[in-house]
């Protein structure tokens, strides 16, 4: 059986998709860059922790997804501001496409990308405040585009630690309301379970995410 690659397992919105994916009875493999959190997911049935170190080169990646026979990868890691600039590059951008070549290389069926709503738009990454981050998703968002991979990139909102409604809005107005900008990372990582259980409704489509009335159940 081909599993599913969860790239970001002890981020917050990785550990909650983690999660939801043995939930729903899925082989995963969670992937931490630090040995220490391999125990973080010892008592979920249907998950093994792996190490996977996103500066390791692509022909490692590619060796690796074939030996742990990977169908599907989510992408949901990023240095989070840790390291300046240049590990922002290193991780959300070099770190993200050296994955996809060597998914492609590898046969993975379907990629997955967390990216950030307005990332496409760079009137977005100054009024951001963290430029560099909208930048580096920008241009890893259109490396996977090209890629040749079946793919899917999540946009959402700002990420709150609030419970899930199980509802969203695929319109994302940034002339709106600040409140309306904003998403549960729960909301997030159950909209993401539900892009892999729907690989063909969800192949090559991006979706902008923010809290709204629209039941995730419905969307697919």
């Amino acid at each position: 059986m081909t599993k599913t690659l969860v790239i970001g397992a002890h981020g917050k919105v990785g550990q909650i998709l983690v999660q939801d994916l043995a939930k729903n009875q899925r082989e995963v493999l969670a992937a931490f860059r630090n040995k220490d959190q391999l125990q973080t997911v010892a008592d979920l049935a249907g998950v093994e922790g792996v190490y996977f170190d996103l500066d390791s080169d692509e022909q490692a990646m590619t060796q690796f997804f074939i030996d742990h026979q990977v169908g599907q990868i989510v992408f949901t890691a990023g240095a989070g501001g840790k390291g300046g600039i240049e590990r922002t590059v290193e991780v959300d951008l070099d770190g993200a496409i050296k994955t996809m070549i060597a998914a492609k290389k590898a046969s993975v069926a379907h990629y997955v990308m967390v990216s950030a709503a307005g990332a496409d738009d760079r009137s977005r990454w100054s009024a951001s405040g963290i430029y560099h981050y909208f930048m580096m998703k920008h241009y890893a968002d259109l490396y996977l585009q090209n890629s040749g991979l079946d793919y899917t990139i999540v946009r959402p909102a700002l990420l709150l630690d609030t419970a899930g409604t199980g509802k969203v809005s695929l319109n994302v107005d940034f002339s709106g309301p600040k409140e309306d900008l904003q998403i549960s990372r729960a909301d997030v990582a159950a909209f993401v379970t539900a892009v892999l259980a729907h690989p063909e409704q969800s192949a090559n489509q991006i979706y902008d995410l923010t809290a709204g009335h629209q039941n995730i159940q419905n969307i697919f």
